[in-house]
């Protein structure tokens, strides 16, 4: 179970230098707001780190299309019984990489409804 170091932990050395590559200057975080991504020690480092974060209720998988998508990844791998986390991992990227290109062209149609 995660608590919040392992949460800060995990936002700074994969989230922060994943969204200085990949993000523009100014972006909003999203994310849960559970007690361990809501914590001091979280939101203080966001703060200092000047990352505006949107807010969200608790716990609304049905909110963040990002957990509709995990379930999907989910239901792919879930058969295949990986061995080890390695062939855990790779069976992960496969179900997502395969499933990007019809996923990303129905997200960017329901945006431009919006």
């Amino acid at each position: 179970i995660m608590d919040q170091h392992q949460r800060k932990n995990i936002l700074e050395n994969v989230m922060e230098p994943y969204s200085f590559e990949n993000m523009p200057v100014h972006y909003i975080f999203q994310h849960d707001n559970d007690h361990k991504y809501a914590s001091r020690l979280v939101k203080s480092w966001l703060s200092d780190k000047n990352i505006d974060v949107l807010d969200w209720p608790p716990q609304s998988p049905d909110l963040n299309p990002v957990e509709n998508l995990w379930a999907i990844v989910k239901r792919d791998v879930k058969d295949k019984r990986p061995r080890n986390n390695d062939e855990l991992f790779q069976m992960v990227q496969q179900s997502w990489n395969s499933r990007m290109p019809t996923i990303n062209s129905k997200f960017t149609a329901k945006t431009r409804q919006c």
